[in-house]
């Protein structure tokens, strides 16, 4: 899976490949992203995309903050809630991946905020209860 095995190129289309399967080709090869990440041999961000998108397409919170959502409500897109929004960035710099914030701003021109994205993560949740 890595860039010294089958080049950029080819490193780019399997995980493209993989991230626009479905669920279940996502999870058999979540464990060698994983991995590959861990080695080296792998942009953490094609981890983050098939990693969040698995929680989300199970309608649960993500990890990373790789997934947007669009809210009615505001018109506007967001974070799909995230699992703990305090440490997100911690989790993020482990496997090598800039702040929340900065990446956000950087990609999508948009501004983080923790504390709405506390209160989206305990709404999530106390509707997922329901």
């Amino acid at each position: 899976m890595g860039e010294d095995a089958i080049g950029f190129e080819g490193s780019l289309t399997l995980c493209n490949v993989i991230q626009h399967s479905d669920n279940e080709v996502r999870i058999k090869y979540l464990p060698m992203m994983r991995e590959a990440v861990k080695q080296g041999k792998l942009q953490a961000r094609y981890l983050v995309r098939a990693e969040d998108r698995i929680a989300t397409e199970h309608g649960e919170l993500q990890i990373y903050g790789g997934q947007m959502k669009y809210y009615q409500e505001t018109k506007s897109f967001n974070v799909w809630p995230v699992y703990d929004p305090i440490n997100i960035d911690k989790r993020r710099a482990e496997i090598g991946l800039e702040p929340i914030a900065e990446h956000l701003k950087n990609r999508f021109n948009f501004t983080w905020n923790l504390e709405e994205q506390i209160a989206r993560t305990a709404e999530f949740e106390t509707n997922k209860k329901e």
